[in-house]
């Protein structure tokens, strides 16, 4: 018997895990092979064994799954409620356990518009008293077209949030429904070889199931009025000798226009397509990366995040507010063969008064990871753990290869100093040097503040620098490419400056160096900067690396 208790995906890798050959190929095979396109279809059929093929089906909805930070995968917990669906609505006694119109839902969800129709004995409704006679002067008396015909019981399909034209049409076989190529095919009458009015007639019954079925039904009835009129009236005129003489294979070949259309729409349709994911992108946040060697080859991963307070999980932001933040923090590295790496959560309680009193407009998180040079994706999330909203993103990563014998930077990391309680209690504290420090949580720099620049040297020994190197920091912005004419003004009217460098030489002593600096930024005038760092070996000036950093001055 078919198997309707799954509804997670706990629930479902657990039952695929146990099943046998016989309930894996009925319970979830026909199921699964709906949804894979030509390419993977054809990998997926050139697998041997089942065991093999359990695990390319696990693989994919790791693949497709668009928070994997969530309990619950959204697109998997989708399938299982279209799989339920269908087996209710559109079943049959053997497997699959669903009909045609099954497999369409199980691809591609409820449709947009779906047009049932019953079927039964009906009159071509253009064949009224009048126009039968004037079409009967068209027609030898033995050729006349028949005015009632049979429809079988019949459901159309439209799709319009796949494809703007993508339609598909059943029809009743037994108990059942199969799918057809042409409404033509649900039209039983006497004159087999022309069934032209009647695919017309129906054809303007289906008109608002999809928009090529109502250009079509609107060009049926321009071909109509057209041919309705006498020979001495204007609009006969716009009518082909041809068409006059023919009517019916006009008409017929009106119809073929929109079959050629339908297919058309479905060259460029996926294999299958899911609704929008339950849990909604509602919380908004961006997040900092920088990367850095870590132990036995493996990098560090420091990852910063912000999420805005007002606007975004309060309505408004005082000292006075007894609203506190309850949130998490999540990352997921997962590598090219969806295989997790590492799965990293914090969570954080922030007064919103002591946000308020210290004048920090985010909520910060931090997280750190190890994993080994390659390709990666990263998830990342920030859930309210209150009203359960979330924010999340996925991203490609690329880490860097730190292992060679070269002078090497890591990138740059931000920090502001803690100062006090209030500011210990809402940021994530770190200590670097001996100073206290938290994730710069301002979107801009603030030049009133000392910006605390964190970064790492690698292979200082390994490279060639044997006595002493220079580090030089500079701050600069379009502003230094200026004319000294421009400049002399600036500074005559009290400009603030368009760069900042400071630069320290010091000797060799490991060969990693971990280095913390604090910039003054005090006198740049508001506007975009690049932040610009470079290690030089002061015996040879050839030994050198650099590495810059994008950013925002503000007052």
């Amino acid at each position: 018997m078919p198997c309707d208790s799954l509804h997670t995906s706990a629930q479902y890798f657990s039952a695929l895990r146990a099943a046998d050959s016989l309930t894996f190929t009925q319970q979830f095979e026909y199921d699964f092979r709906l949804l894979l396109e030509a390419r993977q279809l054809q990998v997926y059929d050139s697998l041997a064994t089942v065991a093999e093929r359990k695990d390319f089906i696990t693989g994919y909805w790791r693949a497709v799954n668009p928070a994997p930070l969530l309990p619950e995968n959204d697109r998997l917990v989708d399938h299982l409620r279209r799989r339920l669906y269908v087996r209710q609505h559109f079943a049959q006694s053997q497997p699959p356990y669903f009909d045609a119109r099954g497999e369409y839902y199980l691809k591609y969800g409820k449709p947009s518009v779906r047009h049932e129709d019953p079927g039964g004995i009906r009159r071509v409704a253009f064949f009224n008293a009048a126009n039968y006679d004037l079409m009967s002067e068209m027609y030898s008396r033995k050729g006349l077209p028949e005015q009632y015909y049979t429809v079988i019981a019949n459901e159309t399909w439209a799709y319009e949030n796949v494809a703007h034209d993508f339609l598909v049409h059943f029809m009743k076989a037994g108990a059942h429904f199969r799918e057809i190529a042409s409404l033509s095919e649900v039209i039983v009458n006497r004159q087999r070889k022309d069934r032209s009015w009647q695919l017309s007639d129906l054809i303007k019954q289906h008109a608002a199931v999809s928009p090529v079925l109502g250009r079509t039904s609107m060009a049926i009835e321009r071909f109509e009025t057209a041919l309705l009129h006498g020979p001495g009236q204007q609009r006969r005129g716009e009518l082909l000798m041809g068409e006059m003489q023919s009517p019916a294979e006009h008409i017929i070949e009106i119809a073929r226009d929109h079959e050629r259309e339908a297919e058309q729409a479905r060259l460029a349709i996926p294999a299958s397509a899911h609704e929008p994911i339950k849990a909604v992108n509602r919380v908004k946040f961006t997040e900092s990366l920088a990367q850095f060697r870590g132990p036995a080859g493996y990098n560090r991963v420091e990852i910063a995040f912000f999420a805005p307070i007002k606007k975004n999980f309060v309505e408004k932001v005082d000292t006075t507010s007894a609203d506190t933040l309850f949130l998490e923090f999540a990352a997921l590295l997962r590598n090219e063969h969806l295989e997790e790496l590492g799965e990293q959560r914090e969570r954080r309680e922030i007064p919103i008064k002591l946000a308020a009193s210290e004048n920090l407009p985010n909520a910060a998180g931090h997280l750190s990871f190890l994993a080994s040079p390659q390709p990666l994706e990263l998830f990342l999330q920030v859930q309210d753990r209150i009203s359960g909203r979330i924010g999340f993103s996925r991203q490609a990563l690329t880490l860097r290869d730190f292992s060679g014998q070269d002078l090497a930077l890591s990138d740059l990391q931000f920090y502001a100093e803690v100062q006090n309680e209030k500011q210990s209690s809402v940021l994530p504290v770190i200590q670097k040097e001996n100073f206290t420090l938290a994730p710069y949580p301002y979107p801009k720099i603030r030049k009133r503040l000392p910006l605390f620049c964190y970064f790492e040297i690698y292979n200082l020994r390994s490279a060639g620098i044997a006595g002493s190197y220079e580090i030089n920091c500079r701050v600069i912005s379009d502003l230094t490419q200026e004319s000294l004419f421009k400049k002399i003004s600036r500074l005559l009217a009290g400009a603030k400056e368009s760069a900042v460098s400071m630069s320290h030489a010091q000797a060799v002593t490991e060969d990693t160096s971990q280095e913390l600096i604090a910039i003054d930024l005090g006198n740049l005038a508001s506007g975009a900067y690049r932040l610009e760092l470079t290690v030089t070996s002061v015996e040879n000036t050839n030994l050198s690396v650099s590495v810059t950093r994008e950013i925002e001055v503000e007052d």
